[in-house]
């Protein structure tokens, strides 16, 4: 769902009908909004507590001055409060202040600790997933330095974080069978 989408399809009989279906087949619903569409997500996460509720791109987070709202914050904790909704570590370049194809966005962790910390706070290891979003991500940057950022970040939260934000949490919240993994 993007944006607006969300708040409609929770309002509409076979909209729900058919959540309900990807809820019993084990189905994930990935979410690509912004924080003011919070209370959509503590909706979907309330009415249907089974069904898997990924948040891309930690609410497509805007540092300004190198900070992050307020409200931000108060979407990102109320999200974590349901246990079936994951955050997507993904194209973190974006957070930085920096315009798209002007120049690179910072490489360095220091520069988006505001928002990856509070979200791993909030969501814990367990409940974090990487994710590059190539190609956009190119638009600020290189996909290796998206890789290198969320890297330290994790391993600074230790091995386990690493490994289950780098690989095991997406590998059990999307249900991929071994045979398809390298």
């Amino acid at each position: 769902f993007r944006f607006d989408e969300l708040h409609g399809y929770l309002d509409n009989p076979t909209a729900r009908q058919q959540l309900r279906r990807l809820e019993s087949d084990g189905m994930v619903v990935d979410l690509l909004l912004e924080f003011g569409h919070a209370e959509d997500v503590t909706r979907l996460a309330r009415e249907f507590p089974t069904l898997q509720i990924v948040i891309n791109h930690c609410f497509k987070a805007k540092m300004k001055n190198g900070h992050i709202g307020e409200e931000w914050q108060l979407a990102v904790k109320a999200c974590a409060k349901y246990p079936n909704v994951f955050c997507k570590l993904s194209s973190i370049l974006n957070f930085s202040e920096v315009d798209p194809f002007t120049i690179p966005a910072p490489t360095e962790l220091n520069v988006y600790l505001p928002v990856m910390q509070r979200c791993f706070a909030a969501f814990g290891e367990d409940r974090m997933i990487f994710a590059t979003n190539w190609g956009v991500c190119t638009h600020f940057g290189r996909v290796d330095d998206v890789v290198h950022i969320v890297t330290e970040f994790l391993n600074s939260k230790g091995k386990s974080a690493l490994k289950k934000g780098m690989r095991e949490n997406a590998i059990r919240i999307y249900g991929i069978p071994s045979e398809h993994l390298r």
